[in-house]
């Protein structure tokens, strides 16, 4: 989806509700689905939806399946993991979403610069305390990056975004475990997801998220 999709997208939903939430704002988009500011029963969240080219790309049943792994954890709570709300698809429009709380905070990446050298150590600790709840859980994240973390404007507190590619530990014969394109990023991404050798990633989430969260971490000069 370019930002011109996604702009036609974005607008089509504008006031709209989907899935019992009614859509106020745009808050951004990624390549996949437009995120939207909503509100259901006086609950205030964050609203992913998924643009029908990647429903049609990966197909409807995967993605299905990706929303319900998100939604095995409503009711799980971390303090420095986003907490999600609702998910599934919608009976009216169709589409296919994820629900999460709404955090007004900015990325790691576009934070970076106001953060102190010395509480970046305590921030990626509280990264590695989010992955390892999400192991414990028997769940790999998949895609720990510094767009994929939430900092809170003191620089005190670290959220793990983006659980949309979770993937369960020992599982790798998922559908979605060996999909092309890579299912990831790149620069992030441990020598076996690389070297696309899911049977060490998915039984050893560790491996990956220790591998991830050494490249998340920058060198201060």
């Amino acid at each position: 989806m370019d930002s011109a999709q996604a702009k036609i997208f974005a607008e089509s939903l504008l006031g709209s509700n989907v899935g019992g939430w009614t859509i106020d704002a745009t808050f951004g988009n990624g390549k996949s689905a437009v995120v939207f500011s909503a509100e259901k029963d006086g609950v205030k969240g964050a609203i992913k939806i998924f643009h029908p080219e990647l429903i049609e790309r990966y197909g409807r049943d995967v993605q299905l399946a990706r929303i319900d792994r998100e939604k095995s954890l409503i009711g799980q709570s971390h303090p420095h993991l986003v907490t999600i709300l609702d998910g599934g698809a919608c009976s009216v429009t169709g589409h296919l979403f994820v629900v999460m709380e709404r955090l007004p905070y900015e990325n790691l990446h576009a934070s970076l610069s106001a953060i102190a050298p010395e509480k970046y150590g305590t921030l990626i600790s509280q990264v590695a305390s989010a992955a390892r709840f999400l192991e414990d859980l028997g769940l790999a994240h998949r895609d720990i990056k510094p767009e994929n973390i939430a900092v809170t404007d003191d620089s005190e507190r670290a959220i793990l975004l983006d659980l949309g590619v979770l993937l369960p530990v020992g599982l790798s014969n998922l559908t979605d475990a060996f999909q092309r394109p890579f299912i990831g990023t790149l620069r992030y991404s441990s020598p076996e997801f690389l070297a696309l050798d899911y049977s060490l990633a998915t039984d050893s989430p560790n491996r990956r998220h220790l591998a991830t969260l050494s490249q998340v971490s920058p060198s201060y000069s």
